[in-house]
This record gives C-alpha cells, structure tokens and sequence, in this order.
C-alpha cells in the first residue's frame, strides 16, 4: 500500500504589533552629552536604541518599557511604563531625558517636555544670586577702602 501524501501544517506566525520609540535629546551646555546613549529593556531584557525613531517589532501583548541615558558608568533620567502592544497595531511612546542628572526622564504618547527645568533654574538662580552678592561685597569694601 502506498504512503498517503499529506502535508505537513505551517507554523503560524504569532501575532505581532510594532512600537515606535521617539527618543529626544536636548544638545547644548544643559542638553545630553554627545557620549550619552540612551538605553532600553523590555521585559528586562536589554533592545538595542538610539537617539531619533526607533521602530520594534514585539509579540502581542503586555510588556514593561523601560528607559534611561547612560554616560559612561552613569545611568540616569529613568522612565518606566507598562505597555499593551496590540497585533496589527503601532504604538507611538515619547522619552525625553532630564537636563538634571537627579531628575527622572519622561515618557509617553506625544512628544514629552525634559525633566528637571525647576531645579536647573533653581539652581542657576542660586549661582546667580551668589555671584551678585560676592560683587556687591567687592563694590561695597573697595568703594569704603578707597572712598575716604
């Protein structure tokens, strides 16, 4: 008796949605430094990013973002959120980091303002108002030194 011909079923692809990372970095003196690259896990597990649009292909599903810069041995402006990819479906997230180093990065569905302009004006202002009180003390004891 012959072999009855049959075919073997193909395996069905599992369904997949695609993510697309907008990650903003601000150039400047209070910007990210050229060397700092930012850095993603899904699910803990390390994706390769960089800065602009990164497009992901991931399964169906819930899944944990999470985001940071790292500069050297430094990792900061961490921002986390838990995802639900849809198949067939594009999910748009927007990271911005922090111009503060203590702050925590942003994250979400449109473009995401940085992190940390209170305490980087906070601390400008400080510097500022120290610089002014050290050239009124200057002013003060030069013009009472050589002012009589």
């Amino acid at each position: 008796m012959a072999n009855p011909s049959f075919s073997t079923p193909s395996a069905v692809p599992a369904p997949t949605g695609r993510l697309v990372l907008h990650l903003r970095a601000k150039d400047g003196i209070f910007g990210v430094p050229k060397s700092a690259q930012p850095q993603a896990e899904i699910d803990g597990r390390p994706v390769e990013v960089g800065w602009g649009r990164n497009d992901l292909q991931l399964p169906a599903g819930d899944a944990r973002l999470e985001l940071a810069v790292r500069n050297g041995r430094t990792v900061y402006g961490g921002a986390a959120g838990d995802l639900s990819i849809t198949s067939g479906q594009q999910l748009d997230l927007h990271y911005s980091p922090p111009l503060w180093r203590n702050a925590a990065g942003r994250i979400g569905t449109a473009e995401q303002p940085f992190g940390g302009k209170t305490a980087m004006i906070a601390l400008l202002a400080s510097i500022a108002a120290v610089v002014l009180v050290v050239i009124v003390v200057l002013i003060v004891v030069t013009v009472t030194t050589f002012g009589s």
